[in-house]
């Protein structure tokens, strides 16, 4: 059990990198880092299952979880009111094909991007998962656009994520 921990860089609660990981029925929370407040894998293989992800804090990236360039398996997982900047809930960057089944995203918070999940050039299947009331931050578009909403269950940038059986 990873709890209130305050790292400066990476990974408040797991740092995870060029390794294999099993995290099984954990409570990571109130954590906080510049990047992943709860969970942090580059370059890993994480296998995340029947665990609690809550309450965790990122200056940039991924509240609860980032993911660069690894395989992870997440399953029956609870993400809940996670802050970043941008991915609240998760962050995903450059991960080939990561897998998030039975999962539950719920008031998961991002500034700008992504308060449930952020898929930035990856390509998630997501299936039998609850994404609800993810939000982000709401501004005034001077061009015209008036308010916008940056995505506040998914934000996909240069992503094909494959979602099924989902609730948003």
């Amino acid at each position: 059990v990873e709890t209130f921990n305050l790292k400066n860089n990476f990974g408040g609660g797991i740092y995870s990198i060029v390794s294999s990981t099993l995290i099984e029925s954990n409570l990571i929370k109130l954590n906080k880092a510049s990047y992943a407040g709860g969970i942090y894998s580059r370059i890993a293989s994480i296998n995340l299952k029947n665990s609690f992800v809550n309450s965790n804090v990122a200056d940039f990236f991924g509240g609860g979880l980032y993911n660069e360039n690894s395989i992870n398996i997440i399953t029956n997982v609870s993400l809940e009111q996670n802050k970043a900047n941008k991915g609240g809930g998760s962050y995903i960057f450059g991960a080939p094909a990561p897998n998030i089944k039975d999962c539950l995203y719920l008031d998961n918070y991002a500034h700008q991007f992504g308060g449930g999940i952020f898929n930035d050039f990856s390509n998630p299947s997501i299936s039998n998962t609850v994404l609800d009331k993810n939000h982000t931050y709401f501004f005034y578009d001077p061009t015209g656009g008036g308010t916008v909403n940056n995505g506040g269950a998914i934000y996909n940038n240069s992503s094909h994520p494959t979602i099924n059986n989902s609730v948003f």
